[in-house]
């Protein structure tokens, strides 16, 4: 399918022009992602037409939104797994989002032209909050291989000098490894921690060695991870 062809199949499968301009990066993602629903469309046509006949209203709404899910899970996975870093994992979350709402509105459009009973028995709200809940699935395991990429590159200067005393020993071991395991919780990275008004990932990264920090940097934590999970500065190890 030529480019100019995709564009135009696109836009008459979500009803809607493209809003980006062609010189813009987030034109190639949105034309890669219509690409992927025009073919999850006629996949979708063809297990219509296998069971509309048979099926009764309900149980082809139901059908009609796992199928949905599915093909927005099949293509939402293959966006998280190629994150290789923070900067990646952004533009992943922004697509796997966008591609939540351009699958939506093809499934509305294909609702909307429908029979009624199809109209009435089908919820686009259950579908929207389903695409959602996936959407936010998948941003999460985009950050998480992130995470675990960017653990992987530290790891060498965590671990370069491990006879060193002194100054660079953690005075905070505890508190280090509850705010890990707050994060790994979450599964958030430093980065998620400032996101969320909290402390700058750099300082973050010091708590995470185990270092010393102001009250106010801890206050401004537990506000941060409570974001995802009530924690009080009470909550924080003091050694």
């Amino acid at each position: 399918m030529e480019p100019t062809a995709a564009h135009k199949r696109i836009e008459q499968l979500l009803g809607r022009p493209c809003p980006f301009a062609k010189d813009d990066p987030r034109y190639k993602t949105w034309l890669d992602l219509g690409l992927a629903l025009t073919e999850a469309f006629t996949r979708f046509q063809s297990v219509y037409a296998e069971k509309a006949l048979n099926a009764q209203p309900g149980d082809f709404a139901r059908l009609a939104i796992e199928t949905v899910r599915v093909q927005f899970d099949i293509l939402a996975s293959l966006l998280a797994a190629s994150t290789t870093d923070l900067n990646s994992a952004a533009e992943r979350e922004s697509g796997i989002y966008q591609l939540a709402e351009m699958t939506l509105d093809w499934f509305q459009a294909q609702i909307r032209s429908g029979p009624r009973w199809m109209r009435e028995e089908i919820s686009i709200p259950t579908a929207r909050l389903t695409l959602k809940q996936r959407a936010a699935h998948f941003s999460a395991e985009a950050y998480k291989l992130a995470r675990e990429s960017e653990n992987r590159q530290d790891a060498p200067a965590a671990y370069a000098e491990p006879t060193q005393v002194g100054a660079d020993k953690a005075e905070f071991p505890n508190r280090a490894a509850w705010l890990q395991r707050e994060l790994d919780t979450r599964r958030w990275t430093v980065h998620d921690v400032e996101r969320f008004n909290g402390p700058s990932y750099r300082t973050v990264r010091r708590m995470l060695e185990g270092k010393d920090v102001r009250g106010t940097v801890l206050e401004k934590l537990a506000q941060a991870l409570s974001e995802k999970g009530r924690v009080s500065l009470g909550d924080i190890p003091n050694s």
